[in-house]
């Protein structure tokens, strides 16, 4: 991973985040990932709505709990 910076003086500067969760499915053993992009800074909204996203996807499968596992990357 490599961090890029902008210019203090940009005229457009551009955010683009991304969130994702890692799904297990039993049986058969497969993996997932679903991954949300938003074209604006992270903040707590945007991650309550890809929680709500991830949820609602879940529930459709019969699946009522989710496991969060935040990690300490400064950037949060």
């Amino acid at each position: 991973m490599e961090e890029m910076a902008l210019p203090k003086d940009a005229p457009n500067p551009k955010v683009l985040a991304c969130s994702g969760l890692l799904v297990w499915h039993r049986p058969p053993r497969a993996e997932q990932m679903w991954l949300r992009f938003v074209d604006r800074r992270p903040v707590s909204t945007v991650i309550i709505e890809v929680l709500a996203w991830c949820s609602a996807r879940r529930a459709v499968q019969g699946i009522t709990a989710l496991l969060l596992i935040w990690d300490n990357a400064p950037w949060h």
